[in-house]
């Protein structure tokens, strides 16, 4: 292949890369599947459910300019389906944003029960769209580590990942844990950015 052809692939190529990531709205993009991860045995719903401050993530296109954001999850003890409701404060427009779905468990009949679950969003526009939520650490009181990986088009992998915690600022001690279960599910560090929380509860401050 003449040097000029090479090029031109290495540039399509970059191009459908930056087409993904704003497809996906993840930023660590890599060829073929996605990785195992072990994920929480015998997840206990009940105590995941409530409030969360998102601490750190993976870049996302859609919290842009998003501080003090939240998750709150409630769940539906009729049909088992998980309300999810994420918020945040646009630092541009200073205006509070959010956005309501719902997950479900991948195989609510599992034994043990894993903490595999499919979130869904409406979204103006796009429509509806749904992404793997796997909870691959936790002790429900003070920390969790969620992760998602997809393919899309089968031709890259996409993979995004949280720390939430219930508090908005963390002790010494929980930081510990939390960098402990990212050693151990094996997710890079770097690409995580940290959440500024300093709106006060019930009040945003901008």
């Amino acid at each position: 292949m003449a040097r000029g052809q090479l090029l031109a692939v290495g540039v399509v190529v970059a191009v459908l890369v930056a087409l993904l990531a704003r497809q996906t709205r993840a930023v660590d993009i890599g060829f073929g599947s996605c990785p195992e991860k072990a994920v929480v045995q015998n997840f206990d719903v009940d105590r995941y459910m409530g409030e969360w401050y998102e601490a750190e993530r993976f870049w996302q296109i859609f919290e842009l300019n998003g501080k003090c954001s939240k998750a709150l999850y409630a769940l539906n003890a009729t049909t088992g389906q998980v309300s999810v409701k994420n918020s945040m404060v646009d630092t541009w427009s200073k205006q509070d944003k959010s956005i309501e779905g719902y997950a479900e468990l991948v195989d609510p009949t599992a034994s043990p029960l894993e903490a595999k679950l499919t979130v869904t969003f409406k979204v103006p526009v796009v429509g509806e769209q749904k992404a793997p939520y796997w909870v691959l650490d936790t002790d429900y009181t003070n920390y969790a580590l969620v992760y998602s990986c997809s393919t899309p088009f089968n031709l890259f992998r996409t993979e995004s990942a949280w720390i939430l915690t219930r508090a908005a600022a963390v002790s010494d001690a929980v930081q510990q844990d939390i960098e402990k279960a990212i050693s151990k599910a094996n997710i890079n560090r770097r690409s995580f950015q940290k959440t500024a929380q300093d709106c006060e509860d019930g009040v945003r401050q901008h």
